[in-house]
C-alpha cells in the first residue's frame, strides 16, 4: 500500500497512484508537475477528505432488481434515436444504424453499427425496460433516454447555440420536476469536451452540477461512466503526437478529477454515486482486439468522408473514426453491468 502521507507531499509522484487507493484504476499517470500548484492542494486535499470519507462507505454490489427504470443522459456513445428525431432523420444517415451480422435489422438514430450500450443494457441486466429514445416519442412510457449525439458535458444543464436540448432541465420537466427515486441515473458524458475546448474542470462541474440537480429532485441512485480514452481512437491518432497527448491529459484529468469530487458531492446531496471506470474494459479492447474476437482496432470500418465501408464491420473495434462498433457496445454494455452489479468499480459514495 502507498502511503498517503509521501505520496501527497512528493514531488513527482503520478496521481494514479494515489487514486488507486481507493478503487479508482487509470493505466495513464498523470504527472503533478502539469498541474499548478493551487490546484494540486485542492486536489489533493479533496482527494484525502474523500479518502476519510470512504471508510464509512460500503462497497457492496449495487442491487439492480430494485429499481423500475432506467434513465440515461449522454452523447452519441448512448444515443438510441434522439439526434435523429431531433434532424428529422438526417442525422447520422445510413449506414449508421445498419447491422452486418446477417439479419439485416437496422436500428437508426445508432453512432454505430446497429446498437449501443444503453440498447443492449436492458437485456444484459434481465431487468429493465428497453430504452426509447426520448425526443423520438416523448409520450412512451419507456422514453427514458435523453442522450443526444454530440452533445458537451453543458448540453446536460443548458441548451446550446446548435440547437441542443438542455438534457437534464428536459427530463426534469417530462416527470413533473420530480426525479423518482425508484429510477436509476446515468450520465456518460464528456468524450466531445475535448475538441470543443472544455477544460477537465468544467467538463466535472457540469457533471457534478448534472448529479446536484438530480438529487435536488429526489434521484437516489446515479452513476456516472469516465470519459473513455478518445486519445486511441482513429480521428485522434491521426491528428499526431502532440493532439494525442494532449487528449490523453484530457481524459485522465476529467476522469481523476471525477474520482475526487463525486464522493464530496455524494456526501453532500446524500445520493449514492457510482462511477464505473469504462478504461478498464476499452483499453484492453483496444490494446489486444484478438482477445475479444477483433482484428483491427487502429483503423474504422466506415470512412463517412468517402463512404467507403469495409467488407465486414464486426472485425473492426471502431465504427467510423471516433465511435465503437457494436459489438464493443456489448462488451461495454456487459462490463458496466458486470461492475454494478457483481464487482462495483468503485464504492458507491453516500451517507446512509
Amino acid at each position: 500500500m502507498i502511503d498517503l502521507t509521501e505520496s501527497c507531499t512528493s514531488p513527482g509522484k503520478t496521481l494514479w497512484r494515489i487514486v488507486n487507493l481507493s478503487g479508482f484504476f487509470f493505466t495513464t499517470p498523470y504527472p503533478w508537475s502539469t498541474i499548478g500548484s493551487s490546484m494540486r492542494n485542492l486536489a489533493l486535499l479533496a482527494l484525502c477528505l474523500a479518502l476519510f470519507l470512504l471508510g464509512g462507505f460500503s462497497a457492496s454490489a449495487l442491487d439492480l432488481g430494485k429499481f423500475e427504470k432506467v434513465v440515461v443522459f449522454g452523447d452519441s456513445l448512448s444515443d438510441t434515436g434522439n439526434l435523429f428525431a431531433l434532424t428529422q432523420g438526417e442525422d447520422p444517415p445510413p449506414p449508421y444504424g445498419d447491422t452486418f451480422d446477417g439479419t439485416n435489422k437496422s436500428y437508426p438514430g445508432r453512432f454505430t453499427d446497429g446498437q449501443n450500450w444503453a440498447d443492449y443494457f436492458p437485456s444484459v441486466a434481465r431487468h429493465f425496460p428497453p430504452l426509447s429514445a426520448y425526443f423520438k416519442d416523448p409520450l412512451s412510457k419507456n422514453a427514458t433516454n435523453f442522450a443526444v449525439g454530440g452533445s458537451l458535458s453543458t448540453d446536460l444543464l443548458t441548451s446550446d447555440a446548435a440547437g441542443l436540448p438542455a438534457q437534464i432541465p428536459t427530463y426534469l420537466t417530462a416527470a413533473g420536476k420530480k426525479a423518482s427515486p425508484e429510477d436509476l441515473y446515468v450520465i456518460w458524458i464528456g468524450a466531445n469536451d475535448f475538441a470543443a475546448g472544455i477544460s477537465p474542470e468544467v467538463t466535472v462541474e457540469n457533471i457534478r452540477e448534472g448529479i446536484a440537480r438530480l438529487a435536488e429532485a429526489g434521484a437516489k441512485t446515479i452513476i456516472v461512466i469516465t470519459v473513455p480514452d478518445i486519445s486511441l481512437t482513429p480521428d485522434v491518432r491521426a491528428l499526431g503526437p502532440a493532439t494525442i497527448l494532449a487528449a490523453k491529459e484530457f481524459v485522465v484529468g476529467a476522469n481523476v478529477l471525477l474520482g475526487i469530487e463525486l464522493p464530496v458531492t455524494a456526501f453532500s446531496y446524500r445520493v449514492a454515486v457510482d462511477l464505473v471506470d469504462i478504461n478498464q474494459i476499452f483499453l484492453p479492447v483496444v490494446l489486444s482486439p484478438g482477445r475479444f474476437g477483433f482484428t483491427n482496432s487502429v483503423g474504422a470500418a466506415f470512412n463517412p468522408t468517402t463512404g467507403k465501408l469495409v467488407p465486414d464491420p464486426n472485425d473492426y473495434v471502431f465504427w467510423d473514426g471516433f465511435h465503437p462498433t457494436t459489438n464493443v457496445h456489448l462488451i461495454s454494455a456487459e462490463f458496466i453491468y458486470r461492475a454494478l452489479a457483481s464487482k462495483p468499480a468503485c464504492p458507491a459514495y453516500a451517507i446512509p
